[in-house]
């Protein structure tokens, strides 16, 4: 395959999408155990409002979200943090071809642009 042929939609689908996806196919105590060496403890996951996962699969993009607790501060009281995280363009070192095509802006790129649309109402920075 040259540099300027994409891939086809079937090899695609035979690609795995994620480690996490991947980790699944092991027995369940493996797979906690494995879980638990790379990440740690177990991170309670987040119910993800309706709404915002509609938003996610009509844009075709992944939301996530956990609970990751930390011990009682005594002299502070308890502060809900949200961390937000996204990835507008990949480095990779090997493949320059399909990645190079989802490269964008990170100042003004569309899903900077998206992103910043999205969270401007709830104060959210991007």
């Amino acid at each position: 395959m040259s540099e300027n042929e994409t891939r086809s939609d079937k090899e695609r689908k035979d690609e795995f999408d994620s480690v996490e996806e991947a980790l699944k196919g092991l027995p369940e105590k493996d797979y906690k155990e494995v879980r638990r060496i790379l990440y740690g403890r177990e991170h309670p996951p987040l119910a993800i409002p309706e709404k915002a996962a509609e938003i996610a699969k009509s844009n075709d993009f992944e939301i996530q979200g956990y609970v990751i607790s930390a011990a009682a501060e005594q002299l502070r009281p308890p502060k809900r943090v949200g961390i937000y995280y996204l990835m507008p363009f990949a480095f990779c070192t090997r493949e320059r071809l399909p990645w190079t095509e989802f490269a964008e802006s990170v100042e003004h790129g569309p899903t900077t642009k998206f992103l910043s649309e999205v969270g401007n109402p709830l104060a959210v920075l991007c």
